[in-house]
């Protein structure tokens, strides 16, 4: 958990209120700290595909991922469309046997992890499964093969969102932003336990009760010996929340999970897409490519989640 809040809105384009607040002490705290914000990076992962999609460096979003990239066919993946890795149906939740170094992490522009990615087996392709990781690394590597200059989607991300907006959204950190980059802590989890035996209605503070708590903490406990990569397909070098606050991970891009924003960047682009594309004459995408984006949604059953998600083409969710 961050032990700083913000939050920020805009109505027709333009900003009402931009309000934080927060209890840390170690570092300053204002509107422009950012702070990872986990699958909300997948949002922007998505509107980099849109875009190139957009520009016609992709032919279409439901076109498959081996007419760009060759080599993904192997082991049953020739089916897969860029359409179904967006939408979490690709079958490449996690893959399986491996877990990632973080060298390998930081090896985009090598082509190590692409090489991992191709040669993996996927597992019932076209069923809903969240690739909460897996999801980002494989739209990287069809990122850099159809941009012009061979970016990778936080390099595309930089140029072409964050500078014509002037906003920050960074998926893997300079050292100088790093500086603004506010650290994770890890809530108690014994507090947690005993909020999750309270009541909604007599103050509790955490969004599930015990019952859940006790379900789904078995649940991962039991998944994690049998297949640890689907819970976390990373070796961490450090305790977990030491490795999500240490340099060696903010540096690298996990183009699903470490995108690092604020609230009044990250309204200002959703602004920008809210109102057809563009935003105080800048515009990111035009309005029959946001309107291909956003069409073609399905409703399916995702059997991480537990619940029906209707996503869009380019994987938004509706």
């Amino acid at each position: 958990m961050h032990n700083g809040v913000q939050c920020a809105m805009y109505v027709d384009g333009k900003p009402v209120f931009n309000l934080w607040a927060s209890t840390l002490t170690s570092q300053p705290y204002a509107y422009d700290s950012i702070q990872q914000v986990f699958s909300s990076t997948k949002v922007i992962s998505s509107l980099v595909l849109a875009m190139l999609a957009d520009r016609g460096h992709i032919k279409s979003l439901d076109m498959f991922v081996h007419e760009i990239w060759p080599e993904f066919k192997s082991h049953g993946k020739n089916k897969i469309r860029i359409s179904d890795v967006l939408r979490h149906d690709s079958g490449l939740r996690e893959i399986r046997h491996h877990r990632f170094s973080l060298e390998e992490l930081g090896s985009v522009h090598q082509g190590v992890m692409g090489k991992i990615l191709q040669d993996a087996v996927p597992q019932n392709v076209g069923t809903r499964n969240y690739h909460a990781w897996t999801r980002g690394w494989i739209l990287n590597e069809i990122v850099r093969r159809v941009d012009p200059q061979n970016r990778t989607i936080g390099e595309f991300c930089r140029d072409e969102i964050c500078e014509p907006l002037g906003v920050d959204f960074y998926i893997g950190l300079s050292d100088e932003e790093m500086r603004r980059a506010v650290p994770l802590t890890l809530q108690n989890p014994l507090w947690a336990m005993l909020q999750s035996c309270l009541p909604q209605a007599l103050g509790s503070r955490v969004p599930w009760n015990v019952f859940w708590f006790l379900r789904h903490g078995v649940e991962a406990m039991i998944n994690n010996l049998i297949f640890p990569e689907s819970t976390l397909p990373f070796l961490p070098p450090y305790p977990l929340f030491d490795t999500f606050n240490h340099k060696s991970f903010r540096h690298v891009e996990v183009p699903s999970a470490n995108g690092y924003t604020n609230a009044s960047s990250m309204a200002r682009i959703m602004s920008c897409l809210a109102n057809g594309g563009e935003i105080d004459g800048i515009r990111l995408i035009s309005p029959q490519g946001l309107e291909r984006a956003i069409s073609g949604a399905i409703l399916k059953h995702d059997i991480s989640n537990k619940t029906n998600i209707k996503n869009t083409r380019a994987g938004w969710t509706m």
